[in-house]
């Protein structure tokens, strides 16, 4: 099993009150599984891919990946298990601005166990259609083609899983559905399994499953929680 969530809770003091803004029971998910997350804004989904990758950690409960929880480690742990581990997809992207975007995708497995290889880094920028654009800048790259480095930087370091919120939200319809495309082919090919929260239904739909977060989150009251 790579995933194992059980009696998961986020809650917050708000004055004289406990807010629960995440509260999942239990919740599995096998090796080289691939899920889309879906559910309106504020179930919890941000909330819950931040668990899940040790960026943040619970009130209660556990969470358990590739055998160890990362729920009860140290920050200095759960930051080395995380590069050796997972890979996440932020929506802010976290580009490093002093570096062009073959750089970027280097330094994203500057961390990880394995050897970062410059072909390899070359074929994925080649594959997010940057051939020509692998020694730009991230200021001279449009949001979308950030967002395409973001991508080639999360799949060069081979983790287990990766975890990516709303990976198309700045790309157009074609252009997204060929980053689902090519993350769910790197995916498969690594055996690593892919989570990805998403308002996008085209991307819900490319996935073999996907869950309504609205309902696996008994916390969820409709209120903005993530």
């Amino acid at each position: 099993m790579l995933i194992r969530v059980e009696n998961l809770k986020v809650s917050y003091r708000s004055g004289t009150e406990t807010l629960t803004v995440l509260d999942i029971p239990a919740w599995f998910m096998e090796e080289a599984r691939q899920i889309a997350v879906a559910g309106p804004s504020g179930s919890g989904k941000s909330t819950f891919l931040n668990l899940l990758s040790g960026l943040l950690l619970p009130s209660s409960g556990s969470v358990e990946i590739c055998s160890e929880k990362i729920s009860e480690m140290s920050e200095y742990d759960r930051d080395r298990f995380r590069g050796r581990h997972i890979s996440y997809i932020f929506q802010s992207l976290n580009l490093l601005q002093g570096y062009t975007a073959l750089e970027n995708v280097l330094l994203g497995a500057s961390f990880s166990a394995g050897r970062a290889e410059r072909k390899e880094a070359e074929y994925l920028l080649e594959e997010t259609g940057l051939a020509a654009r692998m020694k730009h800048m991230p200021s001279e790259l449009s949001i979308g083609e950030q967002q395409r480095v973001a991508i080639a930087r999360a799949l060069i370091k081979k983790p287990a899983l990766v975890l990516a919120d709303e990976p198309t939200g700045s790309l157009d319809r074609k252009r997204g559905r060929s980053m689902i495309e090519l993350l769910q082919k790197v995916c498969l090919e690594r055996q690593a399994a892919l989570i990805t929260v998403t308002h996008d239904l085209d991307a819900v739909k490319a996935f073999p499953e996907s869950m309504d977060f609205a309902v696996i989150n008994r916390a969820f009251s409709g209120e903005e929680n993530s």
